[in-house]
């Protein structure tokens, strides 16, 4: 760690937040040969993705996963849940101490040449930030990766009852017998369906009339048929929560219609959203913002024209792909004087990692519709690809495409489908047509392989339909002759 006492103050570019996408923006600029300064709040690098995120979240899903498998051969032990818990947590942290000791650390940046401040940083003036009280850094360009933190929603008893948050969700040690998520997006779903794998007694409650509101019908309903086979789920649609108490563990008071329900559990877990972390003196540094969001054009650039703003803080999409994307973009603009733009959002693939797995891409159905787009839908059952078959995966693959072919969407539900849709996201980047994925050899059996085979048949079905079977049929005569 760079002493707060050093006489060097002037960079290049100070990149604010250590997260995903700060730390490429400072092994980026450093490359280009900038002198960087990184600023990070925590003592430890590698922000929410690497400590409360994409790294726990999916460390302990797969311990899940592997104790439900457990679970559907055998009727555990009270002692086996509790160990099993007990080693997912362990592994947990031991994935983020990997990734950590790996490159997400100190060290590892100040080797190349990047200084790295601990401290919550604060703009002084348009060029100039403080870190506490001790220390000043001068920028002839910023980064501001900050990222967002959970939403607290505003419920009567609230503030006075503990409760869990992504965030300090993976520092538990014990099992819990009961939890009640308050959300149905993403986070709710992906933990709360875990908790339940291990034995915990799930209710999850949504405001919405249905899981995951962002994802494609199919998917949500997919989602909810299989928690709804898990003995110990409770789903609640619909709801408004008008209190919460520390009876009982935790009491959740809602309304649904006209009923005045309540439910009580051990553990409560809040997952509502997120909210930016933009408490930067952005005033001193006249940088706009708009309801906590930081407002960038479409360079990424603020209204401060040295300061650029990448990932959660401009209000998502919130991913870590994309803000490392975006920290490349920034950097290029920033040091470069490129003029590289926001990624279309058409082309952005995004994953849900519950059980089953759920993955989007582009335009969705109701999207095209409403902006009246032609397009048509082609569906691939996951019944008819052998590995699916083998895996005991069911689900689906939908994607719509224009009337040239080409890939306006899709999603993918069950087996690997943040894989699938990998593959698709490729395609609609490199403006391949649907039909066009029959013509890369893939090995067998594989989901590749089932995605080959469907946009061939897709292929046959066009060659029957159009005039290029009648030359066919006379070639073949021809030929044959």
């Amino acid at each position: 760690m760079t002493d707060l006492s050093t006489k060097t103050t002037k960079f290049d570019l100070i990149v604010i937040g250590a997260g995903s996408g700060g730390l490429t923006a400072a092994e980026f600029a450093s490359a280009l040969g900038a002198s960087v300064a990184l600023v990070e709040a925590d003592e430890r690098l590698g922000g929410e993705c690497l400590h409360a995120g994409c790294v726990p979240s999916k460390a302990f899903i797969h311990a899940a996963r592997r104790f439900q498998t457990v679970r559907d051969h055998l009727d555990p032990w009270d002692e086996l849940k509790k160990d099993s818990f007990a080693k997912a947590m362990r592994d947990v942290q031991a994935s983020i101490n990997k990734v950590e000791a790996d490159h997400d650390n100190k060290e590892y940046y100040e080797a190349m040449g990047v200084k790295v401040f601990i401290g919550r940083a604060k703009f002084t003036s348009h060029d100039t930030i403080s870190i506490g009280d001790a220390q000043s850094l001068q920028g002839k360009r910023f980064i501001i990766a900050t990222g967002s933190r959970p939403l607290i929603p505003n419920i009567p008893g609230l503030a006075d009852t503990t409760y869990l948050t992504n965030e300090n969700f993976f520092k538990q040690t014990e099992l819990p017998g009961s939890l009640v998520v308050i959300g149905g997006g993403p986070i709710g779903c992906e933990l709360g369906q875990a908790m339940a794998m291990f034995g915990t007694n799930l209710t999850i409650i949504s405001q919405d009339e249905r899981l995951l509101p962002r994802d494609e019908p199919e998917a949500s309903a997919a989602l909810q048929a299989s928690l709804e086979k898990m003995p110990n789920v409770t789903l609640v649609f619909n709801a408004k929560i008008t209190a919460v108490s520390s009876e009982n563990g935790a009491t959740v008071s809602y309304d649904v219609a006209d009923e005045h329900l309540s439910v009580s559990a051990e553990k409560l877990l809040v997952a509502t959203g997120r909210a930016a972390n933009t408490d930067l003196g952005l005033e001193s540094a006249e940088v706009k913002y708009t309801d906590r969001l930081i407002v960038t054009s479409d360079r990424l650039q603020t209204s401060n024209k040295k300061i650029y703003a990448i990932g959660d803080v401009m209000g998502g999409p919130n991913f870590t792909h994309v803000a490392v994307d975006q920290a490349v973009a920034a950097t290029q603009n920033a040091l470069l004087g490129r003029k590289q733009t926001k990624r279309d959002l058409g082309e952005l693939p995004w994953a849900t990692f519950t059980y089953p797995e759920i993955a989007h891409l582009g335009a969705n159905e109701a999207s095209l519709v409403k902006a009246q787009t032609e397009f048509k839908t082609h569906v691939l059952n996951l019944e008819a690809v052998d590995k699916a078959v083998a895996d005991q995966e069911t689900g689906m693959v939908k994607v719509m495409v224009d009337n040239k072919g080409l890939i306006l969407g899709a999603t993918a539900i069950g087996g690997p489908a943040s894989e699938i849709i990998g593959q698709l996201a490729l395609a609609k980047r490199e403006g391949i047509k649907l039909t066009g994925l029959g013509d890369t050899l893939q090995a067998y059996p594989t989901y590749a392989f089932g995605l080959k085979l469907f946009a061939s048949n897709l292929s046959l079905e066009e060659f029957k339909a159009s005039s290029s079977k009648k030359l066919v049929y006379l070639l073949r005569k021809f030929t044959l002759r």
